[in-house]
């Protein structure tokens, strides 16, 4: 990977979550856990830095509607949203 615009933990790091999917940490590898719904296995492999492993396709779930009402509460102002 060349370039990580954001880190949320040093150290033991077990799972990258990006804006297109989830990679778990297995060895010395990420492996591509996840696609997010509004993702492409392509648009995945355009945007990743590094050889793309996975063993198969899965998408991440959709949040819950309580899952999102947390969300909303503690991110009011939606920064989620804002490119880094």
């Amino acid at each position: 990977m060349e370039d990580c615009d954001f880190i949320t933990s040093a150290g033991r790091v077990s799972h990258l979550i990006t804006p297109l999917g989830v990679f778990e940490k297995i060895g010395d590898r990420l492996v591509l856990k996840s696609i997010h719904p509004y993702a492409t296995l392509t648009e995945v492999k355009e945007n990743t830095g590094f050889p793309l492993i996975y063993d198969e396709v899965n998408y991440t779930e959709k949040p819950t509607k309580e899952e999102m009402k947390v969300l909303h509460q503690v991110d009011a102002n939606r920064i989620r949203d804002v490119e880094f």
